[in-house]
């Protein structure tokens, strides 16, 4: 064989081993995955519409099943859950759902809502086992936040879907003079009165109102170790639903996919 071929094939052998070399690391990598499932690089490689995987992917999950799909489809739903191995949370913020062509964008929340005052919004991080029920509706407070133990009150002049719990703690009768504490047991759970009987007294009104408001409420037991309920409420403020699309993705910040909701369309 002529020196010059036989260089020639030393080459081309040369760059074929070379490239064996190369898809093996590639293909060691791509399978090197995370504790909880995920893959570091080149994921995309597992995924069904060529997108790397979320290192949040097992962290935050969208809730499957029947009664997913049909919140979905009937009234624009989404519940998000955290898993067990998630000690310092996971944020949310910036993450994004996608529905076919249409991209809604998870903003910020209140973690103490106020009546009658502009909130302070931050990012919404959510805890080992919390869940946040994301809906493409406008928002009736006007922003998502976090349910607390006094979140109830909410519903006495709202709606929300699905409803909140109207378990409020009894509101306290000690700030109130005995003459007014005796009418507290009268009071429906987790609602202001805005009439009263005519045998309650005039000085009793305000305090009673007070003592049975929201505010009251969050002032009393805002400091409890159990206040806050290991759910958000996220509104995307779309006002229309999403129909017909077979499947919901959730990606992180960084785009990458971090779970999907098969609608079966």
């Amino acid at each position: 064989m002529e020196p010059g071929r036989r260089k020639m094939y030393f080459w081309y052998a040369t760059a074929i081993i070379a490239a064996l070399i190369v898809a093996f690391i590639l293909f060691v990598i791509a399978d090197t995955r995370y504790p909880d499932g995920d893959t570091p690089l080149l994921s995309g490689l597992y995924t069904d519409i060529g997108l790397p995987f979320s290192h949040f992917r097992g962290k935050v999950s969208i809730v499957d099943g029947e009664e997913a799909r049909a919140a979905f489809h009937e009234r624009g739903n989404i519940t998000l859950t955290a898993g067990k191995n998630n000690p310092i949370g996971v944020t949310i913020t910036g993450w994004k759902l996608v529905f076919g062509k249409e991209t809604f964008e998870i903003g910020e929340g209140a973690h103490l809502p106020h009546f009658g005052a502009v909130n302070t919004t931050s990012f919404i991080t959510l805890g080992p086992t919390d869940t946040a029920v994301l809906s493409l509706r406008e928002s009736p407070t006007g922003y998502s936040f976090r349910i607390n133990r006094c979140s109830g009150y909410f519903e006495q002049f709202q709606d929300f879907d699905p409803p909140l719990v109207k378990r409020c703690p009894r509101p306290n009768h000690a700030p109130l003079a005995p003459l007014c504490s005796v009418y507290l047991e009268r009071l429906s759970a987790c609602e202001t009165p805005l009439t009263f009987a005519p045998e309650i007294p005039l000085l009793c009104k305000d305090p009673l109102q007070l003592a049975s408001s929201y505010e009251g409420c969050i002032n009393e037991h805002s400091g409890d170790y159990d206040f806050y309920m290991g759910e958000w409420r996220i509104f995307l403020g779309s006002g229309t639903l999403v129909r017909r699309v077979g499947r919901v993705d959730l990606f992180d910040s960084g785009d990458a996919l971090v779970d999907t909701l098969y609608l079966g369309i």
